[in-house]
């Protein structure tokens, strides 16, 4: 099941690119994505949740600071589900700093010259 979802906060110019160009790579796979709307903010724009992969993304906006990493450590994650933050690539090493005893994957964003957004490759923060 996919649903598209552009309620992202104004904090950041382009989480909109980054929630699109999220959803796409999903579609391409051909997996089904979800975006829960009920997450809090917080540096945090969306919740992408893979039923199939068993896997829940969270979109990181550009300016994190510390309560950013402290929400998503206090998520509680379905048992044998994975937990991922797309984030910022600038915010890499502060994912990997802040996450590690969350058991995060985390995977950093970037925006091209062209106003498209890149995708590295997962890591284990």
């Amino acid at each position: 099941m996919h649903e598209m979802f552009t309620k992202c906060s104004t904090a950041t110019t382009y989480a909109n690119l980054v929630l699109e160009a999220a959803l796409e790579a999903w579609r391409l796979n051909g997996k089904g994505v979800v975006v829960d709307s009920s997450i809090p903010g917080n540096g945090i724009f969306a919740k992408l949740i893979h039923p199939d992969d068993k896997s829940i993304e969270y979109c990181v906006e550009e300016d994190v600071d510390e309560s950013t990493w402290e929400t998503l450590l206090s998520y509680t994650k379905p048992k044998f589900w994975t937990q991922r933050a797309l984030v910022p690539l600038q915010s890499l090493g502060q994912a990997h700093d802040f996450l590690r005893e969350g058991n995060f994957e985390i995977q950093g964003w970037w925006i091209g010259d062209e106003d498209n957004v890149l995708f590295g490759s997962v890591e284990v923060a």
